[in-house]
């Protein structure tokens, strides 16, 4: 991209949550939606990408919500990063020759500053099973993450610091230099200190703030499971005809972030 001119097309629009369109003519085309509200301490954005050009069957999109912009302690943001394919019967196909080509990536994130919390879902594996269908996949990694935003931002790689991440993790058909595979169904829990790396606390959740399962029942797992569901039939009729100025995040706070799949 270094030297060549990006034309953008912008336009005003009227939403409750963006005031501005920006469309972008690159390989790929992406539209993005703005809002900063300075006076009020709000920023919003969202993008949508789709990928169709650039050879697979995939749309990716980011949203963002930011509010307590300019106060000191007092933000919160809410964020969420989606990214999917699915095996459409054309040379786009992010399924082709018995294995999948696309990722589905599933991301969230909500940090409160006044009440010092921050969590943080994540997902990485196929659009669907190992024959193309959209069954779940048989191959991921799945985890959760919860710490305290104030004792973590002074804490850096290699120091010396007591905060802890509760971490919950799950994971299937996974494998490392030993030939483990951590079996479909099984959790792994425990406190990690967010310097050193080191786990301080196998098999627990309660760490500097306590964290989330993630296999607990309609929770975590469910939401990713529950999200890609509605998606990976066709990414395209579903995730990228749906994304508008009027879409929101599915979640609030860090309470229903595990429990709310985004339909839209």
């Amino acid at each position: 991209m270094a030297g060549l001119s990006v034309p953008l097309t912008v336009t005003a629009v009227s939403s409750a949550n963006y005031t501005k369109q920006i469309s972008m003519s690159l390989q790929n085309p992406i539209v993005m939606w703005l809002k900063l509200d300075a006076s009020a301490g709000v920023f919003n954005f969202m993008s949508v990408e789709d990928q169709r050009p650039s050879g697979r069957y995939a749309v990716d999109r980011t949203i963002v919500n930011i509010t307590g912009i300019g106060t000191s302690g007092s933000q919160t943001v809410r964020y969420e990063y989606v990214g999917i394919g699915s095996a459409a019967a054309s040379s786009t196909s992010c399924y082709a020759n018995g294995q999948w080509y696309c990722d589905y990536e599933f991301h969230r994130v909500f940090i409160d500053e006044t009440a010092n919390t921050g969590y943080l879902l994540s997902n990485d594996s196929p659009p669907g099973d190992p024959s193309g269908g959209t069954g779940a996949p048989t191959q991921y990694v799945q985890y959760t993450a919860a710490g305290l935003p104030g004792s973590l931002s002074s804490c850096s790689a290699g120091s010396t610091c007591s905060a802890t991440l509760a971490v919950s993790f799950t994971a299937a058909g996974q494998s490392d230099a030993s030939g483990v595979y951590p079996s479909a169904g099984n959790e792994y829990d425990g406190c990690v200190n967010a310097a050193s790396r080191v786990l301080s606390d196998d098999g627990s959740l309660v760490c500097g703030l306590t964290g989330v399962p993630i296999l607990v029942s309609g929770g975590a797992s469910s939401t990713i499971e529950l999200t890609r569901e509605v998606y990976v039939g066709d990414v395209v009729a579903t995730l990228l005809a749906n994304t508008t100025a009027s879409t929101t995040l599915a979640f609030t706070n860090g309470s229903d972030m595990y429990t709310a799949p985004n339909s839209q």
